[in-house]
């Protein structure tokens, strides 16, 4: 059963309906939007805005995911998670041939910290850049008035300093090589 309506909506009574062309099929959408609806509910768009292409996921926080087939295996590459401002959580690793991170947290300074699989944090105080394993423990850190000190017994003893211009501060205890 195929029913088409006068202002062109087209009803068909089947559960399944394939578009099959031996050419291109094409969506041309003079009012620049496309939705995909189920039961009703409309559940995403692609639109045309202003020569910019907008994917749309139209339920509240409901996320984007791209998924794809990887050795058989359907997996998830991308989600892209709406209930949190669409935070992005990459499947593995991110590859890129110039990275730039320029603004992590909101804040061109980078005053907040970058944390590294497996514990390391590197955190850009106000007058530092500490490589620290873990809170609270053994750090590097490398100061805006040129030194490189090296911190333990969680973060409260400096147990060596490099100075600008070749000095070495040691804390009292044994030097071993």
């Amino acid at each position: 059963h195929l029913q088409i309506t006068a202002d062109g909506t087209v009803d068909i009574d089947a559960t399944i309906i394939t578009l099959d062309s031996a050419g291109d099929i094409n969506l041309d959408a003079g009012g620049n939007d496309i939705n995909f609806k189920s039961g009703g509910t409309q559940i995403a768009s692609i639109s045309n805005n202003s020569s910019n292409l907008h994917i749309v996921s139209e339920i509240s926080d409901k996320d984007l995911l791209l998924r794809g087939n990887d050795g058989g295996s359907f997996i998830t590459a991308l989600t892209l998670d709406m209930s949190a401002a669409g935070a992005a959580t990459f499947n593995d690793k991110i590859t890129a041939a110039n990275l730039d991170a320029v603004d992590i947290d909101g804040d061109t300074d980078m005053a907040g910290a970058l944390q590294v699989t497996g514990g390391a944090t590197f955190d850009n105080g106000t007058s530092s850049l500490k490589i620290r394993y873990e809170s609270g423990g053994t750090y590097i850190q490398l100061g805006t008035d040129e030194y490189l000190r090296f911190i333990n017994d969680n973060g409260s003893t400096e147990v060596l300093r490099l100075v600008d211009g070749g000095d070495i501060n040691i804390a009292a205890g044994d030097l071993v090589f």
